[in-house]
């Protein structure tokens, strides 16, 4: 049976405090009783002990350093075998609070809207994948259980998924691309974007109210991808 806890990470150094509780900007923490896959060296690891988090071997495989100050008010999803940090794109905002009521690691919206107004959203989602031998594989495992989901809404009787050319972030990370149309009320269009770590499928989701209002985000949407820093995450006792 999966377990799932929500806190909220802030940072003081690199060792952020977890509030109880609380759900998530700068960290919905959501992990599950999974298999630990064996960790690459050059990936860092997030570390957390206790209501204490900090980052381990930070030093990157492209040579850079990853630090978690720079990520302040950004969305971090981690369970035992992976973490994923999706920062908030530019001109957009976080909100903490609606993202507590979908149970979701965290949701961004343009600026000038609020969350009931905005025609569009992005926001992550941490899961175990189904098995295959191929990122796409199980992409189209997890998008045609989606699909099968939502069919069984209210309204969601017609959606339908389309396969998109794999998109490979500047990083060289893959990410399966799907588009769903005709969904349920009330966002009737999404563009997802898959990729694994370890044991772990994080899911970047942009949805809208119509397929209209998904297209001019788009670009949005693979800007955040390039921008993904997926790190190993070891939980400790």
């Amino acid at each position: 049976m999966k377990r799932y806890f929500c806190g909220l990470l802030k940072l003081s150094g690199l060792k952020p405090a977890v509030l109880p509780g609380a759900v998530l900007l700068l960290g919905a923490v959501l992990f599950a009783a999974a298999p630990l896959s064996a960790r690459a060296e050059a990936v860092p690891e997030l570390v957390i002990k206790g209501d204490q988090v900090e980052l381990r071997n930070p030093e990157t495989a492209g040579g850079g350093l990853l630090d978690l100050n720079d990520y302040v008010g950004d969305a971090i999803c981690y369970r035992e075998d992976a973490a994923f940090i999706l920062p908030c794109p530019g001109g957009w905002t976080g909100d903490p609070a609606a993202a507590g009521r979908l149970d979701l690691c965290g949701i961004y919206y343009p600026q000038a809207y609020t969350f009931d107004t905005a025609p569009v959203v992005m926001y992550p989602r941490l899961v175990t994948p189904f098995p295959g031998k191929s990122l796409e594989e199980r992409a189209q495992k997890q998008a045609e259980f989606t699909r099968d989901s939502f069919r069984k809404l209210p309204g969601g009787q017609n959606l339908t998924v389309r396969k998109e050319e794999t998109y490979t972030a500047v990083n060289g990370r893959a990410f399966a691309i799907r588009f769903f149309d005709n969904g349920p009320p009330p966002n009737a269009a999404e563009a997802a974007a898959y990729t694994i770590h370890n044991d772990s499928m994080l899911i970047v989701v942009l949805s809208a109210k119509s397929a209209k209002d998904l297209k001019p985000y788009l670009p949005t949407l693979y800007t955040a991808l390039d921008e993904v820093a997926a790190m190993n995450c070891v939980i400790e006792k």
